[in-house]
């Protein structure tokens, strides 16, 4: 049987090797001395604390799949009274019911809305009347909302309930990469007012789904699956066509995948032409930071699952999840479990969960101190325009048997890593066949 190589043991990685187990000899190595990359569970004291993804969307169907034929539980958001909240001018506000991203499909809540001005409102209407932009160049997300929506809107919705997602501001984003269906509503209809209406409506159903025992049960299990194949705290040294280099060592390989950050990739490449683009990718520092609670010291309902914040708004917080308000069993009885993403991870571990207690302290009537807090820091890679080209040139430049593949090519969330595993593994058994 033909021997492949995967470096990297996050889900991409894994993914990529379970979708490969059954048509070629599979070893993944692991630098770390886990699994898992960025998917990180952790339980203490009764509560359920994630490090990194908390859920993933439901409308992807990648990752509902691979959980179902794993045999793990999915689980659903709890019933809540707001969609979502944003801090304005220092309270917080519903986000406006009917927004299918942040383009309105019901008149009567963005025209009351606190969060926009009138200007803005009727700016956004000029979206009804402008013409499809010609061409097919890529552009910024929020350079597409702000000719079709205006300015304001990309501000004050734009930013924190899409950027956010991605951990950069929408001027930095991909349009083409990260929204390619608002781009097609463009396309087919002119106007993203007109095509969300003429939209068939979105099946009832919960948009976000995690797992009973935390998202780290979903690589736990692709790696108890893969069954001894996969090996821990080994660092690849070099990758070149037909073998990798590990402790000294040369294992011999028919295919190498690189399921790695890009510039770790481009690191365990030879000196050429996809090595210099994948050390140009950009990656954006972050830090999420959990505090657990008891009931009685949040003044605030929690009838939600959270809040976003604009930029324009003080403080060291981005958003908010109400994580135990979010899914069940994430703190035990009479507790609470909050997470904070935060703009500038710089500091001590301390320092971080002292200034997001303090930020939160006034709008959620917090009392006293946490009963601990949890600090996880991580690299996010940034789609920026221009990305898909990148992409092309790394994998049209890659040396022979070379694959790559993750969070820093097609999509960052885990339905498209897995999705992407998917893909390469079939892109491997290819050439394996030949």
């Amino acid at each position: 049987m033909r021997r492949v190589v995967v470096v990297g043991g996050g889900i991409a990685g894994l993914a990529t090797a379970y979708f490969l187990r059954d048509q070629a000899e599979v070893t993944v190595l692991e630098s770390e001395s886990r699994t898992g990359g960025k998917i990180l569970s952790e339980a203490h004291r009764g509560y359920l604390l994630e490090g990194g993804p908390d859920a993933f969307v439901a409308y992807k169907p990648a990752a509902v799949e691979l959980c179902r034929e794993l045999g793990l539980e999915v689980v659903s958001t709890l019933p809540a009274r707001h969609r979502g909240q944003i801090l304005h001018r220092g309270a917080l506000r519903p986000v406006p019911d009917g927004l299918v991203g942040v383009i309105p499909s019901r008149w009567l809540p963005m025209a009351l809305t606190p969060l926009l001005s009138l200007r803005a409102k009727v700016r956004m209407l000029a979206d009804l009347l402008l013409p499809a932009r010609a061409g097919l160049e890529d552009e910024s997300l929020g350079g597409f909302l702000t000719r079709r929506l205006g300015r304001e809107l990309v501000e004050r919705l734009a930013d924190p309930l899409l950027g956010g997602i991605y951990g950069a501001p929408a001027d930095d984003l991909s349009a083409r990469c990260l929204f390619p269906r608002l781009l097609e509503l463009e396309r087919r209809h002119r106007s993203l007012i007109l095509g969300v209406l003429r939209q068939p409506k979105a099946p009832a159903g919960p948009q976000m789904l995690s797992l009973r025992g935390g998202m780290a049960t979903l690589p736990a299990a692709l790696h108890e699956r893969l069954n001894g194949r996969v090996r821990v705290g080994q660092a690849v040294e070099r990758v070149e066509s037909g073998r990798v280099r590990v402790g000294g060592d040369c294992v011999n390989a028919d295919a190498v995948v690189l399921a790695t950050p890009a510039g770790v990739s481009g690191r365990l490449l030879p000196p050429g032409p996809s090595r210099d683009v994948l050390g140009s990718m950009v990656y954006q520092s972050v830090a999420t930071v959990g505090l657990a609670l008891e009931r009685e010291q949040v003044g605030h309902p929690l009838d939600g699952h959270g809040f976003v914040v604009p930029a324009r708004e003080p403080g060291p917080v981005t958003a908010c999840t109400w994580a135990s308000s979010k899914f069940a069993r994430r703190a035990p009885g009479g507790g609470v479990l909050l997470r904070a993403y935060l703009r500038d991870p710089r500091g001590t571990d301390e320092e971080l969960v002292e200034r997001v207690t303090d930020s939160l302290r006034p709008l959620l009537g917090l009392r006293g101190r946490p009963l601990f807090g949890r600090v996880h820091r991580w690299e996010n890679p940034v789609y920026r325009v221009g990305h898909g080209p990148l992409v092309e040139a790394v994998e049209r430049t890659l040396p022979d048997g070379v694959f790559v593949t993750g969070s820093a090519y097609r999509g960052v969330g885990i339905p498209d890593c897995i999705e992407q595993g998917r893909q390469t593994a079939a892109a491997v058994a290819r050439r394996l066949a030949n």
